[in-house]
């Protein structure tokens, strides 16, 4: 029997089992079922090739779709991967990080303790996203680190151990009036000698201030209650740290030289000493039964009271001021202090630290216990001392000095062709 229009004929040689012969497929699937067509009319093919064809492109269009999850069969990996990666680099570009720079950091620099998932440091990133929040907190951490040193350096320490230098005067008073016209004339007559003297000026070496070492010594409370001055050692242990300075043989090309004291053509000029209360344990001559004298006239409080009756101290030293001296001070009165200043200033010009600790050092205590309480003396032992020193607790928990270094060095003044003295 003849076919009927519009089929296909089976070939010849078929069984009757073959599969009856289709009408064309519709149009939607005419990839899948010209595939299946194809395969069945390939020579020698079987149902392995026909499947291998149809994945392939369902393979094809999951990957258009972005679901090639569902049909990749597992050697297809990298495809897998493919589709995850462009995922993850559509997200990077929705958040403003350029896809190429996400994907090759990830790969290179995977996410640790400290780094993130883009190779950057945590840290780094997470000042950048909040720079303001990152700025007043260091703000306020260096307040707060500012409030800690001071309530554990000076609150600890029941504030600054030491006396603050301070001028207490009358403003209408007519002694202010005249030692503040005194001060503006002196700076004004400084600074007019200063513009002179600039050109050919004859350099003095190492007469100048270039710097200082300042030391801070404190007693071990735990140890003792007598302070830094209550035993030879410790005296000695201070003095040790002084001595790096003092015992180097270079350390005279360095220091202040003194041009105060005029010296012989062959000899050598002096080292400014250190501003230390040592200088008083470790002088160049120590009068004993003086320094005892001394201290017998200061212990009387009547007597402590008139010599710090001004200008008794600076008429009888400068010459200063007799026509305001008080009428109730007597010539014997006078005559009286002048030999005490004189007393006291003779010892104190051998305070020069070139001496052996004097063995009697509680007298020097003493001593310093009583100059402190004199107006015109008291300059020459305070700044060593802390300010619970005074004669009724002869006990400083705290010391101070400082070493002088002096400019121009020979060196700078050789090399910039002034002339040395």
């Amino acid at each position: 029997m003849p076919p009927e229009s519009g089929t296909i004929a089976p070939e010849a040689g078929a069984g009757e089992d073959s599969p009856p012969a289709s009408a064309p497929p519709p149009a939607d699937d005419f990839d899948d079922n010209h595939l299946r067509k194809d395969a069945t009319e390939e020579e020698g093919g079987d149902n392995g090739t026909v499947h291998a064809v149809t994945n392939k492109k369902k393979k094809e269009i999951a990957f258009v779709e972005g679901e090639a999850n569902e049909y990749i069969d597992d050697e297809d990996n990298d495809t897998v991967q493919a589709v995850t990666k462009k995922k993850k680099r559509d997200k990077d570009i929705e958040e403003g990080v350029p896809a190429t720079a996400a994907a090759s950091q990830a790969d290179l620099h995977p996410p640790s303790f400290f780094t993130d998932h883009r190779g950057n440091l945590k840290a780094v990133a997470f000042v950048v996203r909040h720079p303001c929040a990152i700025f007043w907190f260091l703000i306020v951490l260096c307040i707060v680190i500012s409030f800690l040193l001071q309530a554990m350096v000076f609150r600890a320490a029941e504030g600054n151990p030491f006396t603050v230098p301070t001028n207490e005067f009358d403003l209408k008073d007519e002694r202010s009036v005249q030692y503040d016209s005194y001060r503006l004339a002196k700076d004004r007559v400084a600074a007019s000698r200063a513009i002179a003297e600039t050109d050919g000026k004859q350099v003095l070496y190492q007469s100048e201030l270039a710097a200082i070492a300042y030391w801070v010594f404190e007693a071990d409370q735990e140890k003792t209650s007598n302070g830094v001055f209550g035993s030879a050692s410790s005296i000695e242990g201070m003095k040790d740290a002084y001595d790096i300075f003092l015992d180097d043989p270079e350390f005279a090309k360095y220091c202040v030289l003194d041009y105060r004291t005029p010296v012989a053509a062959n000899e050598t000029r002096k080292c400014r000493a250190p501003l230390t209360p040592l200088a008083m344990y470790y002088p160049s001559e120590w009068d004993e039964e003086k320094a005892a004298s001394i201290i017998d006239e200061l212990k009387d409080p009547a007597k402590m009271e008139l010599f710090n009756t001004f200008p008794l101290v600076l008429y009888v030293t400068e010459g200063l001021y007799e026509d305001l001296m008080p009428d109730y001070i007597t010539p014997a009165d006078i005559n009286w202090a002048r030999k005490l200043a004189f007393d006291i200033w003779s010892m104190v010009a051998k305070w020069d630290m070139e001496g052996e600790l004097v063995p009697n050092y509680q007298q020097v205590t003493e001593l310093a216990s009583y100059l402190i309480q004199v107006d015109a003396f008291k300059g020459t032992v305070d700044f060593g001392f802390d300010k619970g020193f005074s004669a009724e607790n002869p006990v400083s928990q705290y010391s101070r000095g400082i070493v002088f270094w002096g400019a121009p060095l020979a060196l700078d003044v050789i090399e910039s062709g002034e002339v040395m003295d």
